[in-house]
């Protein structure tokens, strides 16, 4: 168990665990001691585990992968800022498991691991599958009655350069 920098009465082990030197609640009373207790971090909104640590009176939240890695490993160098998870997925927090990357390799693991938003699960979506089938059926059957890329975007009302790489697959390549 080692502390963890810039966190005073805070410390994270090898496991990926992280501990508090602080009381519970409130301020420190004489019916309070000061033992070390493990926290139990939450899981946040992309599915990372998060605990909420305290400086003096500022609170601040932060993923426990990161605390992990930055206890056991330094700063991250400048040229890979990024706290990236090995094989074993985003929930295992073990020092093991952990390496600083750079946005590459954080989205290489994204595609590894299956999480990469793409498609409907992408947030800027316009179309959905169902749409973008259709589009590559349409300019295939469509080439000898002189269908365009540009009728076809009018159509679905997104513009020629999306149709084209959609039937170039360079977007939605996931799909068959």
């Amino acid at each position: 168990m080692k502390p963890i920098p810039n966190f005073p009465d805070y410390f994270a082990d090898e496991e990926g665990n992280i501990y508090s030197q602080k009381p519970k609640y409130g301020k420190l009373t004489k019916s309070h001691h000061l033992g070390i207790r493990k926290m139990f971090p939450y899981r946040g909104n992309h599915g990372y585990h998060m605990v909420l640590l305290r400086r003096g009176k500022k609170r601040k939240l932060c993923s426990v992968h990161r605390l992990v890695l930055f206890t056991f490993s330094g700063l991250p160098p400048k040229d890979k800022p990024f706290a990236c998870h090995g094989l074993n997925g985003k929930t295992d927090n073990n020092v093991n498991n952990l390496y600083w990357g750079n946005r590459s390799t954080n989205a290489m693991d994204k595609h590894r691991d299956g999480t990469m938003p793409c498609g409907e699960k992408s947030w800027l979506h316009k179309l959905n599958s169902t749409q973008v089938r259709i589009i590559r059926r349409l300019y295939e059957s469509g080439k000898e009655h002189g269908i365009t890329q540009q009728s076809i975007a009018d159509l679905f009302g997104v513009c020629q350069v999306k149709v084209s790489e959609i039937i170039m697959r360079k977007s939605w390549k996931h799909l068959a």
